[in-house]
C-alpha cells in the first residue's frame, strides 16, 4: 500500500506534525489486516482486484476539479510550486509570496503600527501577517506548526512590536492549476498537478504531490516536480555540480519550431534556465553535450555546453553564480561571452574536452607557483571582463604571496588569494561606486579589509571590516552602524522630521553572530575605524601586459 507506506516515511521526518498518533493507528491496522488475510486468496488477486482491497480507488472528475480549484487559490497555490520530500522542506517565503492574500491582515492595530513605522500607510501593496496566524494556517496547511522547519521565512521583515511578518507584494505571474489524475486511499491523495504559465505556454510544469483530505479541504504532505516528463529523453546529462548534495542534471525540452530550451535541474527543482543572450541569430536545436568545471577558480561550478544549430555545433560557457541569504542558496548561470567568443576561434573540434584543454591548459588548476596560477588568471579575467579590466599584486594576509585584484576600477573588484598550489576567489566581482558603496580597502599584510556603505544620502553609516579565512574566503569580522539623526519613531530610517545631524549620533556594533549592541564613540574608534592614512584602496592599476611583466 503505497500511501501506508508514504506516511510512514515523510512523517517520522516531519516538522513534529500533529497527526504522527494517527500515522501509527493505520500502520498498525494495516499490519494487521495484512496478518488476517487468506494467502492463497491473494496469490489469486489480479493487480486490479489487490487494489480494490486495498482501499485504493481512482479519483472522480468532480473530485479532481475540487483539488484543482482549491490550489488555484493564491493562499494554496505555492505549495505546488517547489519540491519537498516532506513538509520541513517547505519553502515557506514562495508560499506567502504567492498567497499573501491570506486574506488580508491589516487590522487597524498592525496599520496603525506600519503607518508609525514608515511615517505613512506603506498601501495595498505591502502584506502583512502576524506570527499566530502564520501558525495557524502552517497547521491548517501541513497538520503542524513546522517549527523545524529547514526553509524558514527570510524575505519577509518581522515587526517585533507587532509581533507580525511584512513583505512589498505585486501582482504575481498568471498560473493556471489542473488536476489531471489522481487516486486516494483512506484520506490520503496522491495527484498529479498541472501548472501552467499562460504567458509562457511552453514553460508548462507538472508535480506528484501528496496530500492528506480534511474536512476543511486538504493539507499537503510531499510535491515532486516531474521535470523529466516532457524533456527529451536523449538530451538529459548528469552534472557534478559543487557544493550541492543531490544529483544535478541538464536537460533539454522542446520549443516551437523545433528549438530547445535548456534548464539545470537539482534535486528534483529548477535551478536555472540557460538561455542564449549573445546577440546570435541562430537558435539552439540539438543538446549534445554538458561537462561542469570551474574555470574562474572561484569556487562555483561553471557549465561548458555543446549544442548544435541543426547544422554545426557550437561550444557555450555559462559561468556560475551563487547568492545566499540565511538559509537558502540560489544558484545561477550566465553565459560568459568572452569566453564562448574565445573558444569559437580556437577549438579544433566541439567537444568538452578540448574545452577543458583551452580554459584550464590541462593543469586541473594546480599550480607551481603563485606567478604560474596568476597568469592563468589573467588570461581568464581579461576573457571574461574585456576591456577596461586592470589588475594588480597587493599584499593583503600576512604571508609572502601576493594576492591578485582585478576589475573595472569605479565599477567592481575581484580579489584571489594563494596557497599550497591552488589560486582561491576571495571576492568575485563585488560592486561599488554606486548604491552608497564607496569601496574596499586593506591594511597591508594585516589581513584586514575594510567596506564603507551608506543610505540615506550619509545618514547611516556601514562601517564592516573582513579577513580572509583559514578556508580562504571572505569572512566577516563586524560591522559598526553609525545613524546621525534622531530616530525619533524608532524605525531605524530617517523620515519626517527626523533630519541629518551630526550631534544626535549614535552607534551600533553589529557582530558576525548578528547580535549588536550600542557602543560610544570612544569604543567606535577603538574597534572599528581604521586609520585612512595607512590603508590602502583595493582597485585595479596594471594592464594586462604590465600584469604580466610583473610576474
Amino acid at each position: 500500500m503505497w500511501l501506508t507506506a508514504l506516511l510512514c516515511a515523510l512523517f517520522l521526518g516531519g516538522c513534529g506534525a500533529a497527526t504522527d498518533a494517527d500515522t501509527k493507528e493505520t500502520s498498525a491496522k494495516t499490519a494487521g489486516q495484512t496478518e488476517a488475510g487468506d494467502s492463497e486468496t491473494a496469490e489469486e488477486e489480479t493487480p486490479a482486484e489487490t487494489s480494490e482491497a486495498a482501499g485504493i480507488q481512482e479519483l472522480s472528475e468532480e473530485e479532481l476539479a475540487r483539488l484543482g480549484t482549491f490550489f488555484q487559490e493564491d493562499a494554496h497555490i505555492g505549495f505546488l510550486l517547489s519540491s519537498y520530500e516532506d513538509i520541513s522542506n517547505i519553502k515557506w517565503d514562495q508560499v506567502l509570496l504567492t498567497g499573501h492574500e491570506l486574506p488580508s491582515q491589516k487590522n487597524e492595530e498592525i496599520l496603525s503600527y506600519l503607518s508609525s513605522f514608515y511615517g505613512e500607510d506603506p498601501g495595498d501593496d505591502y502584506a502583512v501577517i502576524t506570527k499566530k496566524q502564520l501558525s495557524d494556517f502552517m497547521l491548517e496547511m501541513t497538520g503542524s506548526t513546522c517549527e523545524g522547519a529547514k526553509r524558514p521565512i527570510t524575505q519577509w521583515t518581522y515587526y517585533e512590536d507587532a509581533d507580525s511578518y511584512g513583505l512589498w507584494c505585486y501582482d504575481r505571474v498568471a498560473m493556471e492549476v489542473t488536476c489531471l489524475e489522481g487516486e486516494q486511499e483512506g484520506d490520503l491523495i496522491r495527484a498529479t498537478f498541472l501548472i501552467r504559465y499562460p504567458d509562457t505556454p511552453e514553460e508548462n510544469e507538472e508535480y506528484e504531490t501528496v496530500v492528506r483530505e480534511t474536512e476543511d479541504g486538504y493539507q499537503v504532505v510531499s510535491n515532486r516536480l516531474c521535470w523529466e516528463k516532457e524533456a527529451l529523453s536523449e538530451q538529459i546529462f548528469p552534472v557534478e555540480i559543487n557544493g550541492v548534495d543531490g544529483e544535478s542534471f541538464v536537460a533539454a525540452y522542446p520549443q516551437s519550431g523545433g528549438d530547445i530550451r535548456l534548464q539545470v535541474i537539482c534535486e528534483d527543482e529548477i535551478m536555472d534556465t540557460l538561455t542564449l543572450d549573445l546577440g546570435e541569430t541562430w537558435q539552439m536545436k540539438t543538446l549534445h553535450a554538458v561537462d561542469a568545471l570551474d574555470y574562474n577558480l572561484d569556487g562555483y561550478s561553471d557549465l561548458a555546453v555543446i549544442v548544435s544549430d541543426g547544422s554545426e555545433d557550437h561550444a557555450l560557457i555559462y559561468t556560475g553564480y551563487v547568492d545566499t541569504d540565511t538559509t537558502n542558496v540560489y544558484r545561477y548561470f550566465f553565459i560568459d561571452g568572452g569566453v564562448t567568443a574565445y573558444l569559437e576561434e580556437e577549438l579544433a573540434s566541439c567537444t568538452t574536452q578540448e574545452i577543458r584543454m583551452h580554459l584550464q591548459d590541462g593543469n586541473e588548476a594546480v599550480f607551481a607557483s603563485y606567478q604560474e596560477a596568476y597568469r592563468y588568471l589573467a588570461k581568464i579575467l581579461a576573457l571574461e571582463n574585456g576591456d577596461g579590466c586592470m589588475y594588480d599584486l597587493i599584499y593583503v594576509d600576512e604571508d609572502e604571496n601576493p594576492e591578485l585584484v582585478c576589475g573595472q576600477p569605479g565599477y567592481f573588484v575581484t580579489l584571489y588569494t594563494y596557497a599550497d598550489g591552488k589560486a582561491y576567489c576571495v571576492m568575485s566581482q563585488m560592486g561599488y561606486g554606486v548604491g552608497g558603496n564607496y569601496g574596499y580597502s586593506y591594511l597591508p599584510n594585516e589581513n584586514k579589509i575594510f567596506n564603507l556603505n551608506s543610505d540615506y544620502a550619509g545618514a547611516i553609516l556601514y562601517n564592516t571590516e573582513m579577513r580572509i579565512g583559514k578556508d580562504h574566503s571572505l569572512e566577516r569580522v563586524r560591522t559598526i552602524r553609525e545613524e546621525y539623526f534622531a530616530d525619533l519613531n524608532g524605525n531605524g530610517a530617517p523620515d519626517g522630521e527626523e533630519e541629518y545631524s551630526e550631534e544626535n549620533a549614535t552607534y551600533y556594533e553589529i557582530l558576525s553572530d548578528g547580535s549588536e549592541r550600542e557602543i560610544t564613540e570612544e569604543e567606535r574608534m577603538e574597534i572599528g575605524i581604521y586609520d585612512e592614512d595607512a590603508a590602502a584602496f583595493m582597485e585595479g592599476i596594471l594592464t594586462y601586459d604590465e600584469l604580466l611583466g610583473r610576474l
